[in-house]
């Protein structure tokens, strides 16, 4: 995935790379270990938990090379797989945005809603 005529919030242009590369590794329907950054709100989100493991089938992720600019914009990485790549992402002074490069919808029927899910339907119901 490339773009030419690329340009940031402000209207300069970028250099062209992509936000979304290609994962140092496959991870096509595996289950995957994310650890969690203490004290960020999907980490309370999980209830504390350091470490949650998520089923994912993605391929792509967030291109390391744009995480200082997106984290100076506000949009943190929460969650780290153990290559270090960006697993989970939050926004800070949103009422509730996450980003995963996980499926959180991906459990059993009989399970109680994934973190997430919870966390979003809650945010939802007090706008």
């Amino acid at each position: 995935m490339e773009y030419d005529t690329a340009t940031d919030n402000t209207g300069d242009r970028t250099d062209g790379t992509p936000f979304i590369t290609a994962l140092s590794c496959d991870l096509s329907d595996t289950t995957i270990q994310v650890q969690l950054t203490p004290r960020s709100r999907m980490h309370a989100v999980y209830d504390g938990a350091d470490v949650v493991e998520e089923r994912t089938t993605c391929n792509y992720g967030l291109d390391p090379a744009h995480q200082t600019a997106l984290h100076d914009s506000g949009l943190r990485v929460v969650g780290t797989d153990d290559t270090g790549e960006a697993r989970l992402v939050d926004l800070d002074g949103h009422p509730f945005f996450a980003g995963s490069l996980y499926l959180p919808q991906f459990i059993t029927p009989t399970a109680p809603p994934h973190p997430l899910l919870r966390a979003f339907v809650q945010a939802a119901a007090t706008r």
